[in-house]
């Protein structure tokens, strides 16, 4: 008898999560970028008093960091890591009160969203955040045509390729002050086709995390090549802190093309995938191993949180 109450438990848990699978309570949108974009999205609503304590729970076709008034929600680098197929989405919540500290506060979420290649809907996002005022009143918004979207300063390829062009980057397209004249509304999505909806950490997924930063013990230069040797292989991603180089200089590393700004100090690194490698080849315009000024590989681990 027990065990058949176990069971009956069990078979409860799995319906009302494949039950989502009609997308009850997700409110879809897309943008109508090209397919190898990487996309920001974004939407201000202003809070008309103090937060008492606020979530969001947001759902995505893909790779996603997750902003609000421009501080990243997580520490992890790569959000999810999805290991199911191409009919299903992993949702995400988090407790994001600590965000909202003001009275009258203006919130700004934002959204850095990266295609994964092997999903074939155009269902990019779903987001909602709900809470309790101080004065007792609860608060509800969700992702809807009124969200904006724009084409970020990255492309993603299907070979996990990314490329960086660090001239188009908006500075401030995460905060209230953006200047969204040239953004687009969203459209929002209406699909019926069942999606299976996985909520983290309930089913086998992960994030990635800054595992250890790992620094070369041998730096070789031949003619435009700059080869890094970190002494061992490790899964994760390149970055490169470089000083003289020219607006518009071109590099390649391990995956990455970076275009550059011309400023000193700037940073090349993928931001939504990650390599396995032990020697990592640097080439391109007006490189030499004197303007970078620091090399480093970002070893990640997985692991379920929260």
């Amino acid at each position: 008898m027990v065990t058949r109450h176990i069971l009956a438990f069990i078979l409860l848990v799995i319906s009302s999560v494949y039950a989502k699978g009609a997308d009850w309570g997700r409110y879809w949108i897309s943008s109508e970028s090209n397919i190898n974009n990487q996309i920001w999205f974004r939407r201000t609503y202003l809070i008309p008093e103090r937060v008492k304590n606020a979530s969001i729970e947001i759902c995505s076709n893909a790779k996603f960091e997750l902003f609000i008034n421009g501080r990243n929600v997580s520490n992890d680098v790569l959000i999810p890591y999805n290991n199911h197929g191409k009919d299903s989405v992993l949702e995400m919540r988090y407790d994001v009160g600590r965000f909202f500290q003001n009275n009258n506060d203006t919130a700004t979420i934002a959204v850095w969203y990266s295609p994964d290649f092997r999903i074939n809907n155009n269902r990019e996002l779903s987001a909602q955040i709900f809470g309790t005022l101080r004065n007792g009143k609860s608060f509800e918004f969700h992702s809807d045509s009124t969200w904006l979207w724009h084409d970020a300063n990255a492309k993603i390829f299907a070979d996990q390729r990314e490329c960086i062009d660090g001239n188009d980057y908006m500075k401030e397209w995460n905060l209230n002050n953006c200047d969204i004249s040239r953004w687009y509304f969203c459209t929002p999505v209406i699909d019926k086709t069942p999606l299976i909806t996985a909520f983290y950490p309930l089913w086998n997924d992960y994030s990635f995390y800054v595992k250890k930063i790992h620094y070369p013990i041998s730096i070789t230069e031949s003619n435009d090549t700059i080869t890094y040797n970190f002494g061992a292989e490790y899964s994760g991603m390149i970055r490169l802190t470089m000083r003289g180089m020219n607006k518009g200089d071109s590099i390649n590393a391990d995956g990455l093309t970076y275009i550059c700004r011309g400023v000193d100090d700037e940073q090349a690194f993928r931001r939504f995938t990650v390599s396995r490698a032990r020697f990592v080849n640097v080439s391109g315009s007006n490189i030499t191993a004197e303007k970078i000024v620091k090399s480093e590989f970002l070893e990640v681990g997985k692991h379920q949180t929260r």
